[in-house]
């Protein structure tokens, strides 16, 4: 069998994905995480497939490694703060946009979800009883 390199299976992963055929995603995907465990691309087409799959809290792992390695991915961010968000865990949202403060520019696409948020608390403030 001819070894091929990681762009290569990359791009017959996507084509699989694209079709349908989940499965040689798979495999293409998991053989290029063998090799380089924390390629943000990948990890981020596995996240999308395992989340084609209803597999939310597996996405979630990959998603995170996806935003991690690319912390200016706006796309691999509001996937990942999508995910956060049908799992029910908001609060995570707030320290992963702490620690690509701390670590790298904010990522493009951040000031969306700092607005969502913004918006969020002035809505709960909207809602809250009014003290004389």
């Amino acid at each position: 069998m001819n070894k091929i390199t990681v762009e290569e299976a990359f791009l017959i992963g996507i084509a699989a994905q694209k079709d349908g055929n989940l499965g040689e995603a798979d495999r293409c995907y998991t053989a290029i995480l063998k090799s380089v465990p924390k390629h943000p691309a990948t990890n981020y087409n596995m996240g999308i497939l395992a989340l084609s799959l209803g597999k939310k809290a597996e996405a979630l792992g990959y998603l995170e490694v996806a935003v991690t390695g690319d912390l200016n991915n706006e796309q691999y961010w509001l996937s990942y703060v999508e995910t956060l968000s049908q799992l029910g865990r908001i609060n995570d949202v707030e320290q992963m946009m702490e620690k690509a403060k701390r670590e790298k520019e904010p990522p493009r696409g951040s000031e969306k979800v700092e607005a969502a948020d913004t918006e969020k608390e002035t809505k709960k403030a909207q809602e809250r009883p009014q003290s004389k």
